[in-house]
């Protein structure tokens, strides 16, 4: 069994807000909305998306009927959206966006790309349900598991992606022989982003219903074990004491694996050691507080008691450390580059910080972490910070957030809190 851990934290009596079921949203419907919150006129939407004024008359009707809200106000002149209106638009054009970067995507795939307006599944005129199908059977890779959650039958669905995949010129799935679905390359980054697609629909949903005076939802939060410890638990806490009816799960792992789950919409906010992320463009890091990396060892070994270990002393360790492929491990790496140390000395690579804990409590390996992160360790007498100064050991700890999408309401002031909390962790 993998080590990372799934931590659902619900609130005293928490429920689950009744939104529907997403899947039964019509993108195409809510492309029509779209287009009547900007041009603001029924008919020059419908000339504009080549669809007949009733059809988009029809389709606002809906969509405000499924949201239980007015979305427009109604005049002569036609129709202007009001604040409800401007709000779920403002995350209409954010799935249009995420849907333009798709086909961008695609295109990078295929030496000889389709136009977008020739494949439905770019231009937000392909069924919730059908793209929630693709999710579905890239997660569990089996069609009739797929089908019956989806409310669909397994041809349903082979019919379905053999017209996409024709549609795109591209293997969206790799068939194995025992019948199982592997996503490929290509269909990893298409997935990614409708996953994201559906992110912001749900915000979207809880855009409105902040807008009512109502903070509901659900939140995921990533957490690495240098933050695991301290900041987020407190922010937590926090939060539930003023909305005991949000629901909250943390997911732990892997930075690479936490990092695409935020890419994707499966977590909403990543806290974690930032300085492995400078230089890169896809996020937004707020900074909390500044932590410190240091050597460690057990309690027991040979280097617990010494003063003034010299690098004589390390070269004879046996080390364990993320892999150099990590953004943490590379990070070490130019450490030991630093005080001359060659990555030879390191006996074992590994990502789980299980393993890693386990080899230095009951051998002679020794490792680097945060001081937060060996806190609990250090204060039962179970391992020691060594003797030994590491060059440049600051460690700051921020809040990672998609830079292309807006926070949930949930995450908004969760990122308030959290902010506030990490002043009792402040430099």
């Amino acid at each position: 069994m993998h080590w990372e851990k799934n931590q659902e934290i619900e609130g005293s009596g928490s429920r689950r807000v009744p939104f529907g079921d997403l899947h039964a949203f019509s993108l195409r419907q809510f492309k029509a909305v779209l287009k009547v919150s900007e041009l603001q006129n029924v008919t020059r939407a419908a000339h504009s998306l080549s669809r007949s004024q009733t059809t988009i008359t029809k389709s606002i009707h809906e969509v405000e009927t499924t949201l239980g809200r007015k979305l427009f106000e109604r005049s002569s002149t036609g129709l202007t959206p009001n604040v409800h209106g401007l709000t779920f638009a403002k995350r209409l054009r954010s799935i249009k966006r995420i849907l333009d970067r798709a086909y961008q995507r695609y295109e990078s795939h295929h030496s000889r790309p389709r136009p977008a307006h020739l494949i439905p599944l770019f231009t937000m005129d392909l069924g919730a349900r059908r793209i929630a199908t693709l999710i579905e059977l890239s997660e569990c890779g089996d069609v009739k598991l797929a089908a019956s959650k989806a409310n669909l039958t397994p041809s349903a669905i082979y019919k379905f992606l053999r017209e996409l995949e024709a549609q795109l010129d591209l293997a969206i799935f790799e068939r194995r022989p025992n019948g199982r679905f592997v996503t490929s390359e290509y269909g990893l980054d298409l997935v990614q982003d409708l996953k994201l697609v559906f992110a912001e629909l749900r915000h979207g949903l809880e855009d409105l219903a902040k807008l009512d005076g109502l903070v509901v939802g659900r939140m995921v939060i990533g957490t690495l074990p240098s933050t695991r410890p301290v900041v987020a638990p407190v922010a937590i806490a926090r939060l539930l004491s003023l909305h005991p009816h949000v629901g909250i799960a943390t997911r732990e792992g892997s930075f690479e694996r936490l990092a695409r789950m935020l890419s994707s919409g499966d977590i909403d906010i990543l806290i974690t050691g930032t300085r492995p992320l400078l230089g890169t463009e896809n996020y937004e890091v707020r900074h909390l507080c500044t932590d410190s990396l240091c050597l460690f060892a057990s309690s027991e070994h040979a280097l617990a008691g010494k003063s003034q270990i010299t690098l004589e002393d390390l070269r004879a360790c046996r080390w364990v450390l993320p892999p150099s492929t990590t953004p943490a491990g590379r990070l070490f790496e130019t450490m030991f580059a630093e005080m001359e140390l060659g990555p030879d000395i390191v006996s074992v690579e590994s990502n789980s910080t299980m393993i890693l804990r386990s080899l230095v409590l009951n051998s002679d390996f020794i490792s680097i972490a945060s001081r937060h992160q060996t806190q609990t360790e250090r204060k039962n007498g179970t391992i020691v910070e060594l003797d030994f100064a590491l060059p440049d050991d600051a460690w700051p700890i921020g809040a990672v957030l998609r830079k292309d999408t807006e926070p949930s309401p949930i995450a908004k002031e969760f990122l308030d809190i959290l902010m506030k909390s990490a002043e009792d962790f402040s430099d």
